[in-house]
């Protein structure tokens, strides 16, 4: 049977690699694109080749170029097949057979690689300046599979205190790694240290001060000055002791201009325990109740394959990481006792990893210092892009902010 191929229906089939040319007839050219598709897939999925700025260029341009190509190809040759002779394989639900069978292995690589990316949202402000509200990320799914996780690493995981929630269930999170297991974490004075060394900060972090100031700040001010709304406590200005100030998370060189614009009459130092002097923080111990979250630890973080004593102090600091997340059959406290399948342990041994995260907004952050550690089987993925980023209070068109598009993550 003789039929003119359709220009424009071919062309809305070439957007599956290899079924437009399979629509005019061109077999060869459709098994060499399906194939070239799938290779990029498996480099894109099973290894670090795009894992750069020049890879991500390399993929983004490719990727245009791909499909431009195997469209406006189709759309030619339809174009040209005025005389076209229907073979078998040019029926309505072959098409549909050939897309499903181009997703269900493109399915299946990601898969069995563990690999794929997903993008995210950030709704808050605790991973500024390295990830800010409003950007949209790009995470490499399963990296953790095949990769250790390193100190400094920004990872996705599911947020671990949702107990009542399964694992695959809980919302996601992103913060930065900075102890690993075996690590001992200690923070003095708002500086890090990991096995009683201080760490090296890439990136200017925020911390929180007091600026002083009898006037309201107007919203052109704050848009002046880079001051967001959610870097200040309780979005307003607070008085105390007749005293009134508001309460910024602010980087030392922002610090710096402001004092120098005098934007407010003085700008100090922020002390966590003026905020909630009861405020317990992680682990909720005896041993944790003068920390402060710019004066915390030192805490040692679980290992696989450790065992620890389980002394009262001990059973204080990790016996809920045991009993949540640990999957034993079945462990409870009693009294000052710690039970595993109901009899009483004076020794453990970790049968899973754990990692300890803190926000890069270190004073408006949600962290381990707050619920403690995570998990290795709450490991999503690795944080590696910034796609784009939006201020979803201007319009649409005015939203996205041309500074931060395709900023590898560090």
């Amino acid at each position: 049977m003789i039929k003119q191929r359709n220009p424009f229906l071919a062309l809305l089939l070439a957007i599956v690699p290899g079924l437009g040319q399979m629509y005019n007839g061109q077999v060869k050219k459709s098994i060499v694109l399906v194939v070239i598709n799938f290779i990029v897939l498996l480099l894109f999925s099973c290894t670090q080749v795009f894992m750069s700025l020049s890879g991500i260029t390399i993929l983004i341009i490719y990727s245009i170029g791909f499909f431009f190509y195997r469209t406006i190809d189709a759309f030619i040759i339809a174009k040209r097949n005025k005389l076209y002779e229907l073979k078998q394989y040019n029926k309505w639900y072959f098409y549909i057979l050939f897309t499903a069978a181009i997703f269900a292995c493109s399915f299946t690589i990601e898969q069995v690689s563990g690999g794929g990316m997903r993008s995210f949202s950030i709704p808050s402000g605790a991973m500024e300046p390295t990830v800010m509200v409003g950007d949209r990320i790009l995470a490499q799914l399963g990296y953790y599979t095949n990769n250790n996780l390193q100190r400094n690493d920004v990872v996705v995981f599911h947020y671990p205190a949702e107990l009542d929630k399964t694992i695959a269930e809980k919302t996601h999170y992103v913060s930065r790694c900075v102890a690993i297991a075996g690590d001992s974490i200690a923070i003095i004075n708002s500086k890090v240290y990991v096995n009683s060394k201080p760490t090296t900060d890439n990136i200017e972090l925020k911390h929180k001060f007091k600026c002083f100031t009898n006037e309201v700040l107007s919203e052109n001010i704050k848009k002046k000055n880079n001051i967001h709304n959610y870097d200040i406590l309780l979005e307003d200005i607070i008085e105390v002791g007749g005293n009134s100030f508001y309460l910024i998370d602010l980087k030392q060189s922002d610090v710096e201009k402001l004092r120098a614009k005098k934007i407010f009459d003085s700008i100090v130092d922020f002390d966590f325990a003026e905020l909630d002097p009861n405020t317990i923080l992680f682990p909720f111990s005896k041993t944790s109740l003068q920390w402060k979250q710019d004066n915390y630890g030192p805490l040692w973080v679980p290992k696989k394959g450790v065992t620890i004593h389980l002394d009262q102090e001990n059973i204080e600091i990790y016996a809920q990481t045991i009993i949540n997340y640990e999957g034993n059959k079945s462990a409870e406290l009693a009294g000052h006792s710690l039970l595993i399948d109901g009899k009483p342990v004076s020794e453990y041994t970790f049968r899973k990893n754990y990692y300890f995260t803190m926000g890069d907004n270190r004073d408006n952050s949600s962290d381990g210092r707050t619920w403690g550690f995570v998990p290795e089987d709450h490991l999503v993925g690795k944080a590696w892009l910034v796609l784009y980023s939006r201020d979803l209070q201007q319009s649409f068109f005015e939203s996205f902010n041309s500074d931060r598009l395709f900023i590898l993550i560090k």
